[in-house]
């Protein structure tokens, strides 16, 4: 969402914001507008007293006018039962766009799952996915036809495809547990010219491969609308805790209907 950077606190200040006792995830929104490049500001926080980031935005982006999440688990209040969260600068004056407050699982992040559909989606077994974010190029595409293999068929019928990238933000030093799902819904005989071999691409994840040479359709023996699932585990997160999965054709678009990440 492009408005919760619009706007933001600048300067050297302090949040102090009452909680129940208990154990939280810390979610830090910023995108570096004031300044051009890497190198001229940093930002310093210190959560409960304790210095625990010292981030230079555009850097950590990729660039100026980029947004960047950072998530810290294991967050709980101070024994006044206030969470105190202090920004500091050096260089021009610290800043945050937004922060947000979650409850969380002590030792562990909350999972990321992604929908390339417009609105949150639950599925069967009640868990939430979150509209399409933290992509970079690509576009979305909705199927016409229902979606077999699946107990949640509505999880499989938009995509993203193109030749794209998603940064998804994780706790930094964490692994992660990468859930692709995908379902060929445009190369499917007999409605369209095309069938194995008409849809092939990598995929890869802060450098290393997961999938090379995919074709949707050969996983299923040539059977179109039909759920697909690759699971990758023991993926680390970058030095600036980020998932950057690459999607990369070969022939054809490169394609894929949702994304879940969970830590190890």
């Amino acid at each position: 969402d492009p408005d919760i950077f619009r706007s933001g606190r600048e300067g050297q200040f302090i949040y102090e914001i009452p909680l129940n006792p208990g154990i939280y995830e810390l979610r830090l929104y910023f995108a570096e507008t004031g300044v051009t490049g890497e190198g001229i500001r940093s930002v310093g926080l210190f959560i409960n007293g304790l210095p625990v980031s010292t981030l230079d935005v555009a850097s950590d982006a990729g660039g100026a006018n980029t947004a960047t999440v950072k998530i810290f688990k294991d967050i709980s209040p101070a024994k006044d039962g206030l969470l105190h969260l202090a920004f500091q600068g050096a260089g021009p004056a610290g800043f945050v766009n937004a922060l947000e407050i979650l409850p969380g699982t002590a030792g562990k992040m909350l999972p990321v799952r992604l929908t390339m559909q417009d609105s949150p989606y639950r599925d069967h077994l009640g868990q939430i996915w979150m509209p399409d974010q933290y992509f970079l190029s690509g576009r979305k595409t909705t199927g016409k036809s229902p979606i077999e293999g699946t107990a949640d068929p509505a999880l499989y019928s938009t995509h993203r495809f193109g030749n794209f990238t998603y940064a998804i933000p994780v706790v930094e030093g964490g692994r992660y547990t990468v859930t692709l799902h995908f379902a060929e819904t445009w190369f499917t005989p007999p409605e369209s010219l095309g069938g194995v071999g008409s849809r092939i691409f990598d995929v890869y994840c802060n450098g290393r491969t997961l999938l090379k040479d995919f074709d949707i359709l050969k996983e299923t023996g040539g059977m179109g609308n039909h759920a697909v699932v690759k699971v990758f585990h023991n993926i680390s997160a970058s030095a600036q805790g980020k998932l950057n999965l690459t999607f990369v054709p070969t022939k054809n678009y490169a394609l894929v209907s949702a994304i879940e990440v969970t830590e190890e």
